[in-house]
């Protein structure tokens, strides 16, 4: 075999090693991206959870909406404001948990879709999905807006089972 055989073969072999080395880290930067971005979403559910508006309205940009989609595909718009006061003045026990979230990250700009069931003192309300647009400011991702759908029949079981209340 010639050197220019072997070099062509080593240039070769060095380019793939390289986009792959490539792949790998951007890999990793963009599962740590998700992560972000998942864990922004729960943040807002821990504060619902906690009925703490400040909190609530911390995990937003300062205009974001809200809105809500029924069965009867009747939309409900809420300003963040509106939702912090009214999560955060009830005396109820909220919880929402989703699943399988899909995040898709492109800079500064995100979505989350994914399925959700939200209880009301341990009991099941409603489930639906949540469709979360988020942006990276100051090196955090804020909510610019929270779309979901508020179902009660045909709600698939959540993979973590049955929601329990806390022993007294």
């Amino acid at each position: 075999m010639g050197l220019n055989k072997l070099a062509v073969i080593g240039m070769i072999f060095f380019c793939v090693t390289a986009a792959q080395a490539k792949g790998h880290k951007k890999s990793k930067v963009e599962k740590h991206a998700k992560e972000e971005v998942t864990t922004a979403v729960q943040t807002l559910f821990n504060a619902m959870a906690a009925h703490d508006g400040a909190a609530i309205k911390a995990a937003f940009l300062e205009d974001a909406r809200l809105v809500a989609v029924g069965l009867d595909g009747k939309a409900t718009v809420s300003t963040v404001d509106s939702f912090a006061t009214r999560i955060g003045g009830s005396k109820q026990a909220y919880l929402e948990r989703m699943w399988e979230p899909r995040v898709q990250v492109r800079g500064a700009i995100a979505e989350l879709w994914a399925m959700y069931d939200f209880h009301v003192d341990y009991k099941f309300s409603h489930c639906g999905i949540d469709s979360v647009s988020l942006v990276k400011v100051d090196k955090a991702w804020k909510i610019a807006g929270l779309s979901f759908t508020r179902e009660n029949v045909n709600c698939p079981a959540n993979p973590a089972g049955p929601v329990t209340a806390p022993a007294k």
